[in-house]
């Protein structure tokens, strides 16, 4: 059965005067760094975590060439939010769908056309986990995305948050998808704008007195136990630490627009900022009506434009990152300093901060967070309204669970996207129904309404382009 896409092409009445095309050089290489006080093996972009900001405008073409000076490890650049609407799908980066991954010691060019409405996006590593080494950036479609957007009368400030683990990329693949299934536990820091602190010997990994360290009690193999891939305690590991950032400085009584982006892997944050609140204008690249807020929620791949108006007394104030959604408390900082504060920056503990976070399990945060973003469909990039009950051909039920199942197969009991109660199937056949792993032989795999997803000999954009085994991919 063949699957319709129906495409909205949107009229954009706003124009810009392009100044040719946006070209750069990544150099792709892995080395040792410590961005948050451990030393590790990472993926630079450029010599930097993250990689260069990339800002263009709309429309305009990006030419980009990416050497991949990596001895064994193949790459491919994810340009995440792009629509390729000019036909360069070929370009978007995710491996094995839309194209090969570029080998190690080998280069090559993406060329496409920016979106034609300013947003916040990014840019990120899509083979394997080498996004969680640090591959990764962001990428600004300038221009006011609302009328709202030009309220931020000093300017915009990029916030990109990361997990961070101390174990390297392949480990944290490999744990998750061999069948004995070694689960890594939560990032041990979050990094804003590539810096983070980790404590060596107070820490949620070890407990420590004196330089002696021990491991966690908790009988459950979670975040508050050594993870398996650390033998010792990491203080032979520790290196100098950058510090944690500063953002400014920042005028008095003006209004800045803050991109938050989350790069990372695995974890939901929760962002607030001391003394100030927000208001949100824009998500994942598309304008919202304005919600005001504390903090905010946005996980993996999101990114969230809020306003925030400078109207504290001059000084310095903690921009504070919590993990949400699992036990664990893990913290991410930087500072934000006023133009003209006495305060240095530098000598400021942000967790010495109060500000009030929803804690890890505030569901009713969330829902109410989510609840509350309404998409702006009045002015001059409004997106479209939602087809009324009548226009709607057809409805998608998507289940997402996570089942043991045999390594080479693609799907589990009767799949379906059209009929929930079919996909979640009858008593022997639910998802809860497959979670033996039968002697560490069957892997854990994530499905979508049943159906799983095994990488192709070839890329599937190419497959279909060409109908090279076209068949394979069946909708039901």
């Amino acid at each position: 059965m063949a699957l319709s896409l129906l495409v909205l092409l949107v009229p954009f009445c706003q124009s810009w005067q392009l100044t040719g095309a946006y070209t750069e050089t990544f150099i792709i290489k892995q080395d040792f760094k410590s961005p948050d006080c451990v030393d590790k093996l990472v993926v630079t972009t450029n010599g930097m975590i993250p990689g260069p900001e990339i800002r263009v405008h709309p429309g305009e073409e990006i030419i980009i060439t990416v050497k991949n000076e990596m001895k064994s490890q193949a790459v491919n650049i994810h340009w995440h939010g792009m629509q390729h609407t000019d036909g360069t799908v070929w370009q978007d980066g995710a491996s094995m769908i839309s194209s090969c991954p570029i080998p190690p010691m080998s280069s090559w060019t993406y060329r496409f056309k920016a979106n034609n409405e300013p947003g916040t996006f990014q840019y990120h590593g899509h083979i394997g986990g080498v996004r969680t080494g640090g591959l990764g950036g962001a990428l600004i479609i300038k221009g006011n995305i609302s009328d709202y957007a030009a309220e931020a009368d000093g300017g915009d400030i990029v916030v990109m948050m990361t997990d961070w683990y101390h174990a390297t990329s392949d480990e944290l693949v490999v744990d998750l998808l061999q069948p004995q299934f070694r689960w890594p536990g939560d990032g041990q820091s979050i990094l804003v704008n590539g810096k983070g602190k980790f404590d060596c010997y107070n820490n949620a990994v070890y407990n420590c007195n004196n330089g002696t360290c021990l491991q966690g009690t908790s009988k459950v193999c979670g975040a508050a136990d050594r993870a398996y891939y650390q033998p010792s305690p990491p203080t032979n590991r520790c290196s100098t630490c950058p510090g944690y950032e500063i953002l400014g400085p920042v005028t008095e009584g003006k209004t800045y627009l803050f991109r938050f982006i989350n790069g990372g892997a695995l974890m939901l944050m929760n962002i607030a900022l001391e003394g100030h609140n927000m208001t949100v204008i824009e998500v994942d690249g598309s304008p919202t009506q304005k919600y005001n807020t504390s903090s905010v929620d946005l996980n993996s791949g999101q990114r969230v434009a809020v306003l925030i108006t400078m109207d504290q007394p001059l000084g310095v104030y903690t921009l504070s990152v919590s993990q949400r959604a699992r036990n664990a408390p893990r913290f991410g900082y930087a500072l934000i300093q006023y133009k003209g504060s006495a305060v240095n920056a530098s000598t400021v503990d942000p967790k010495a901060a109060v500000i009030s976070q929803p804690a890890w399990n505030d569901n009713k945060f969330t829902l109410d967070f989510q609840n509350n973003i309404k998409g702006l469909y009045t002015g001059f990039n409004a997106i479209p309204a939602v087809p009324s009950s009548a226009k709607v051909t057809r409805t998608f039920s998507m289940l997402v669970t996570q089942e043991r199942m045999n390594a080479m197969a693609s799907f589990q009991a009767q799949p379906s996207v059209d009929n929930l109660t079919v996909a979640v199937g009858p008593v022997g056949s639910k998802p809860q129904d497959f979670c033996d792993s039968d002697g560490n032989t069957k892997p854990l795999r994530c499905l979508f309404g049943r159906r799983t997803w095994n990488f192709p000999a070839t890329p599937v954009l190419s497959k279909l382009y060409v109908d090279i085994g076209a068949d394979d991919f069946t909708e039901e």
